[in-house]
């Protein structure tokens, strides 16, 4: 059925592009783009945007790893695990990438005070989202729940720490 699952793109030179691009769309989601963006708000004296950007790291792996580690849920295509990471990174329930691309939206929006800054920031939460959803990583369900959770994570912590 047609966009009721991940796609096959198959071992074709255009499929196997397209697969890796839709990988690459999920670097927006990930821990890495988040400690780059902590990084360049402490290196432009913005530790209050730095610290609101760490804290939402640490929240959401706070809240996701223990669930994760009592309701086990397989990815649509399942991952083998032989210890705690593994078994993190084998549960697909709540998309911790998409989490995390919320909550920099979120960051990012309230730093710039400019709507057309925020409708790009936000626009980037469906990709990864649909990207995530492409690779097999996760269903609707999981990608729905990433987003509540960086949208209250997000929104706490801006409110903790203001600039």
């Amino acid at each position: 059925m047609a966009g009721s699952g991940p796609a096959d793109l198959g071992s074709n030179p255009s499929g196997a592009i397209m697969q890796e691009t839709i990988h690459e769309l999920s670097f927006f989601g990930s821990k890495t783009a988040m400690i780059c963006l902590a990084a360049i708000f402490a290196a432009t004296n913005h530790f209050a945007q730095a610290a609101q950007v760490i804290l939402s790291l640490a929240a959401i792996y706070a809240t996701v790893f223990p669930i994760r580690m009592v309701i086990f849920k397989s990815r649509p295509k399942p991952m083998q695990w032989n210890n705690l990471w593994e078994k993190f990174s084998a549960n697909s329930l709540i998309s911790v990438h998409v989490a995390r691309a919320t909550s920099m939206a979120i960051i990012l929006s309230l730093y710039f005070s400019n709507i057309a800054l925020a409708i790009i920031f936000f626009a980037i939460i469906p990709i990864v989202a649909i990207s995530r959803f492409l690779l097999g990583k996760h269903k609707k369900e999981d990608l729905f729940f990433g987003f509540l959770l960086g949208l209250l994570i997000a929104t706490a912590i801006t409110q903790l720490i203001k600039f």
